[in-house]
């Protein structure tokens, strides 16, 4: 059997994924001007290696492309996914990250699931045990909301992550912990009540990204919520898994 690499290429890094026994083992690379030096970080031997990619950009795309040439490879795209399972009107506009990250989540969890990725944006999505991506909702992350203070109200301290005990706010940092935690609580509860509504069983709270553990922080003490780094590279096994995409070499 082929020794498989995954490969989640994004703007401005790459991680490199594989899979020892029960668990991942990931490199991150960093795109430089001079190019990404991938070759190096690849068996020597490529006739028994495959590499699963999954890009969110073309342009870096084809800069792997050139640099995996003698290697086997396979490029991860909705085009493989069954439309069945695509409850979804605008599927072009549909990240494919998305499907990726709450694909991993049912193939662990084994029953319907609510995929919180809080990253850049925050998409908290829903899934059922049948695979069938449901849709979800996106709002900007935390780090956008920051920047945004930063840029349009530099005269306002910035938060922590703490929302106070008392409500409401008796200072204005307190005010402002209120109005940026308190508001992500209160969208996360809310969002969270009404996909549970769509479920006849409980499903599985599955939290991933850069900022999950501020999110669970957030949620914990209503619902039992997982966090999983690599739950995209979980993704990315069982849909080559399911729908067998092209092999290039």
């Amino acid at each position: 059997m082929m020794k498989r690499i995954y490969m989640d290429i994004g703007n401005s890094r790459i991680k490199l994924a594989v899979m020892t026994g029960d668990r991942w083992d990931v490199e991150t690379i960093t795109v430089k001007k001079e190019g990404l030096n991938l070759r190096s970080k690849l068996p020597k031997d490529p006739e028994n290696v495959l590499l699963v990619l999954t890009s969110v950009r073309k342009d870096r795309l084809e800069l792997v492309e050139k640099e995996i040439s003698g290697f086997h490879y396979t490029i991860l795209e909705k085009k493989s996914i069954p439309k069945e399972l695509l409850d979804y009107n605008t599927i072009t506009t549909l990240g494919l990250d998305r499907y990726l990250s709450c694909l991993g989540a049912v193939s662990k969890a084994k029953k319907d699931v609510i995929v919180i990725d809080a990253g850049s944006a925050i998409t908290i999505d829903y899934m059922s045990q049948g695979y069938i991506f449901k849709g979800g909702a996106i709002i900007p992350g935390k780090r956008v909301v920051l920047e945004a203070m930063i840029s349009s109200l530099p005269e306002l301290p910035l938060p922590d992550d703490n929302i106070p005990e008392q409500f409401p706010g008796k200072s204005t940092i307190d005010c402002i912990r209120w109005g940026v935690n308190g508001s992500f609580q209160s969208i996360l509860i809310d969002f969270l009540n009404r996909y549970q509504k769509l479920t006849n069983e409980s499903a599985a709270i599955i939290v991933t990204g850069g900022d999950a553990e501020y999110i669970v922080s957030l949620i914990s003490g209503r619902w039992s919520v997982i966090s999983d780094e690599y739950l995209l590279f979980d993704g990315m096994k069982q849909f080559l898994n399911l729908f067998k995409p092209e092999l290039k070499s």
